[in-house]
């Protein structure tokens, strides 16, 4: 049971934290998305770059229990990038998909924040990829 109670108040802190760097990213992508024009795709992986490094750092100060036996937290934080970059790259993939379905809606709203509105389905499934592969970086390597 103290197992379980850990884990939640584990993923209550990431998930926390996690928003912090999703404003982050999102603040980034809105910028360069809404005022820079870049590509939705192209602007998912700059900005999300942004919001999982602040997320690496804080987690591992406030929420994990970090190992560095075998690695140390430099190299753990390569092999988040590393992860990160995979998790980016298909998550970008999925928003610039998305924002491509969403610009074709017949509400103008939709079709002026298709970008946004991908992010926002997309995000979900990030975060919970990133939780898991977290605790087992910090914490079982």
């Amino acid at each position: 049971m103290e197992k379980i109670k850990k884990l939640i108040i584990q993923a209550f802190k990431f998930f926390g934290l996690s928003g912090i760097g999703w404003i982050i990213d999102f603040g980034v992508f809105t910028l360069l998305t809404n005022v820079i024009h870049v590509p939705a795709g192209v602007a998912n992986i700059i900005s999300s770059l942004c919001g999982v490094t602040f997320v690496f750092f804080t987690s591992t100060i406030k929420t994990f229990a970090v190992k560095t036996e075998r690695f140390s937290l430099k190299q753990k934080y390569i092999f988040y990038v590393l992860f990160e970059i995979i998790v980016i790259l298909v998550a970008s993939k999925c928003v610039g998909l998305l924002s491509g379905v969403f610009a074709q809606a017949e509400w103008e709203i939709v079709v002026k924040f298709a970008p946004i509105l991908a992010k926002i389905c997309v995000t979900p499934f990030t975060m919970l990829c990133n939780f898991i592969f977290m605790k087992i970086l910090t914490e079982k390597i």
